[in-house]
């Protein structure tokens, strides 16, 4: 029983890796889009943009 656990763990963690990339990319780009609107709420609240 223990060796049959042992060769589907490596499937099991295949599975997962997709799953987590894409997660990962969706929380990236959530992160630059709430950067994004915080930006654009300060440049409203102050009336002008800060160029860098």
């Amino acid at each position: 029983m223990r060796i049959i656990t042992l060769a589907l763990l490596p499937l099991v963690a295949a599975c997962a890796a997709p799953r987590e990339a894409c997660i990962a990319s969706a929380n990236k780009d959530l992160r630059v889009i709430n950067k994004l609107v915080t930006e654009t709420r300060g440049n409203l609240v102050r009336g002008f943009a800060i160029e860098t």
